[in-house]
Parts: structure tokens; sequence; C-alpha cells
């Protein structure tokens, strides 16, 4: 896999269990194919404010661990599903925190959109600081995985299916699973083992870091152990990447697709102050940033160029500076509609749909190909000067 090209030289690092190795809307909405009418859950951005990095330490930003009746994790097996598969497909060790002997699973098939619930009966449990955390191996066939690739869309562009809906207990939210897909053709990279922890080839790298995803019990839904993973890292590799991009080999599940978590900002202007924690990570002073991205969305320019506009904002305080009520997915993270271009890290619209003005009225059109990042983030990353930002305004 050769690194893509971006602003930034990018680290691809792949964290391992001890069991083995831009999308900005709300969970709630979903999105209409483009290919066809069926509807699939939105996956989202879990970028938040980072405040307490500025000295403004709020109730909500304090770590919080994982509520009882969530789950966390699954080992997909086999890693990657074909088309035409002829064997059934397991998620081992599908994780849940806390006692539950049974789940529900809402599955969505061709016939039945709006899923067929399925009961999941516990094969094992185990402890992690002090906290049961209940297992389940649910199983399909090859019938059912022809079924359900005949109902989806993927492939280079998208390679993982959406597979369902877990309940969460007490049914305050659902979590969605995606299941990561293969293509035939695609050639192999050579892989460099350096010990037991640590193998890699070209600029991705596999990492053993047995406390990644449990760290998230007692941290909360975000709280993968980072320092570890990056520490691990640095050992071995030299200190010339500007962001590490964690995906863990155990899908995570949570309510996010991917997020970013700045390490350094020296960039004033932002609402956002300079701080350095590069030590921490065991950087010397090249990490930006850190970001992880659940199942397969690593893969997709949608997530990855979101993520990394999360670096320069979008912090800017506009019911401030404005007098503007945002609205839509984590809108202190996240652009306002905005006339002027697209926006790769919009609160309302993804990158591909925009905002045109035309004797005051206001139209949402398709973007024409290639998305860019809109010239206010532009500016923000340092790419244009004040005066070379065009008017714009709020929609």
């Amino acid at each position: 896999m050769k690194p893509r090209p971006s602003v930034w030289p990018v680290a691809a690092v792949l964290p391992v269990l001890a069991a083995a190795v831009l999308a900005g809307q709300t969970a709630a909405p979903t999105l209409l194919l483009r290919a066809d009418a069926r509807l699939e859950p939105v996956q989202i951005c879990g970028t938040t404010p980072r405040w307490e990095l500025n000295g403004r330490l709020r109730a909500d930003a304090l770590p919080t661990g994982l509520a009882g009746g969530e789950p966390f994790m699954f080992d997909q097996d086999p890693p990657l599903v074909f088309a035409g598969a002829s064997s059934s497909l397991t998620l081992r060790n599908f994780s849940v925190v806390g006692d539950f002997p049974a789940v529900t699973f809402r599955r969505v098939t061709r016939d039945a959109p709006d899923g067929v619930v399925e009961t999941w009966t516990r094969v094992s449990m185990r402890t992690v600081s002090g906290q049961i955390v209940s297992l389940f191996e649910p199983t399909w066939t090859a019938a059912e995985i022809d079924q359900m690739f005949s109902a989806r869309r993927y492939g280079f562009d998208q390679p993982f299916v959406y597979w369902g809906a877990f309940e969460v207990a007490g049914g305050a939210a659902q979590r969605y699973i995606y299941v990561r897909t293969g293509l035939a053709g695609i050639p192999l990279s050579p892989v460099v083992r350096i010990n037991d922890q640590v193998q890699y080839a070209s600029d991705v790298v596999n990492l053993v870091v047995p406390t990644f995803e449990d760290a998230r019990i007692t941290g909360g839904m975000n709280g993968f152990d980072l320092v570890s993973a990056a520490r691990l890292f640095y050992q071995y590799f030299a200190d010339r990447y500007d962001v590490l991009a964690l995906s863990p080999e155990s899908t995570a599940i949570g309510d996010f697709g991917a997020f970013h978590a700045n390490v350094q900002n020296t960039v004033s202007g932002l609402n956002l102050s300079t701080f350095n924690q590069d030590a921490r990570y065991g950087s010397t002073g090249a990490l930006q940033g850190i970001e992880v991205y659940a199942g397969a969305t690593a893969t997709r320019y949608q997530d990855t160029d979101h993520e990394m506009a999360h670096q320069w904002g979008s912090d800017f305080d506009w019911t401030r500076i404005a007098g503007i009520s945002r609205a839509g997915h984590q809108p202190g993270a996240h652009s306002p509609l905005w006339t002027g271009g697209e926006t790769l890290i919009g609160a309302v619209l993804f990158g591909d749909r925009r905002v045109s003005a035309s004797n005051g009225r206001f139209t949402i059109e398709q973007t024409p190909p290639p998305a860019a990042y809109h010239p206010l983030e532009r500016y923000s990353m340092g790419i244009l000067t004040a005066d070379q930002v065009p008017d714009f305004e709020r929609t």
C-alpha cells in the first residue's frame, strides 16, 4: 500500500489487539445512496473541540467510561469478505460492556430493508479493569452473505458493507455494524517483520498494542490507548510524520467512523490556543495529530481528507463572530453551511454537495469534481492569505 498524496506525510499504523493486529453527520439520519433507492446510516465524524488543551476544561470534555450495553469491538473472520464467498462469516469476540446473556441485532437484508431481528447468545465473558465484558460470536452462511452483497453498494471506493444495527441495552441508541470487503487483483506489498510487536510494508506499520481497544472501557468512546501505540511506533521509526493514522485490525464500534486528535498547534487565530503535547506521544517535534479510523474508513478520501482538515478547524466561534446559531453534527467542530465552495468538514453537507447562490436565491447542487477544501479552510491551513479568501455567506 503506497502512501496517498496529501498536505502532510502520513504514517498509517494498524494497532493489533491481544486477541490477534471524512464524514460529518449525526448517527440518526440516513443517506440516500446515489446508485439505488436504499437507505443506509451515515458514518459520522467523532472529532470534538479539544477545549481541555486550551485551558478551558469543560465537564463533558473529561473522559468517562463506556456505558453498560455498549459494543466496542469485534474480530472479523475472515478478515475480508469477497463476492461469491463459499464460507461463512463470523464476528468473533464481539465485545459488549457489562453482564448481558443475550443482545439484539437488527440485520438488514435485500428482502427486509428495515432489518431482521436476531438474538445473539453470549459465548463467554472476560474482565477488564474490574468491568465485565460479554462476548458474542454471530455467524452467517454463504447464502446470507450473498443476499447482503446483492442489496449493498461496495467496491474500491467503499470496501465495506453495512450489515445492520446493534441495539444498545435499554434502547438508548444503535451502533451500526459494517463488514470489510475485498477485491480481487489488488497487488501484494512485501512485509518486513521486525519482531513480535512490529512489522511494516511501505508506509503502513503493524503494531501489537494489547491495551489499544480495552482502554475505551474506562476512557470513553474515543479513549483508545493512543499514547502506547505512538510510543511503540517511535521506538522503530523516524519522527518525520505529521500524522499517525491508526486503524485497528479489530473493528472498532462506536458513534463515529473516524476522529482526529490534535497533538500540537502553532497557528494562532483559529480559536484554538497554541500547545504542544509531542513528548507525551514520544515525538520530538514532528507529530501534529493522531487519527483513528473504524473498520475500513481509512481507505476513503472523504474520511481521510475530512479528518486531516480538523488539524486547523473548524473551531471558529461563529456565534460570537457573526451571531450564527450553529446546527448539524458537532457544530462546535464542523463548518456551517456556506456559499463560496464546498466544505470537507461540514456540519450539514458532505463534500459532494454544496450551496450555489444566484440572484439572492440559494440552491443545493452537486459538487463538480474534484471536491476541494473551502477557501476559509485553506486560509486556516495557511494556503491562502486573508485577501485571497472570496466573500461567502451563511445560508
